[in-house]
Parts: C-alpha cells; structure tokens; sequence
C-alpha cells in the first residue's frame, strides 16, 4: 500500500523513473516516456513523426508539398 502511495506520488511531482519507449501505429512513430514501475506511457510526453521520414521515403518538411 505505501510503495503504491510513494509511486503515485512520484508521478503527480514527475521524479518517477522510466524510460523512452517507442512504436508504430497507423503510418506515424509515436516516442513516449514509459513509467519504470507501471508501464504507463505518460500522454503528455507522445510525440508523433510520420513514418515516411523515419523509413526515407520523405527527405524533408520540403516534401510535404
């Protein structure tokens, strides 16, 4: 119950650990900061870049037409 407590804590004062953690979904790269202790991705943190700039296809913002 209190490691719980603590951990709650840690996430609503940001100083819970984790790490980056990435995936691919519907044509885009999503980047986001994954909880150490839940595996919660906090939301706030998501970032999307479209896949085609990862993969080559696209070279720059240049491209976008």
């Amino acid at each position: 119950m209190i490691r719980k407590l603590l951990h709650w804590i840690s996430h609503k004062t940001g100083s819970n650990t984790g790490r980056i953690a990435s995936w691919e979904e519907d044509g885009y790269i999503y980047i986001g900061f994954e909880c150490d202790f839940c595996k919660q991705i906090d939301q706030k943190t998501v970032d999307k870049i479209e896949s085609e700039f990862i993969n080559g296809k696209r070279n720059s913002d240049s491209d976008l037409g």
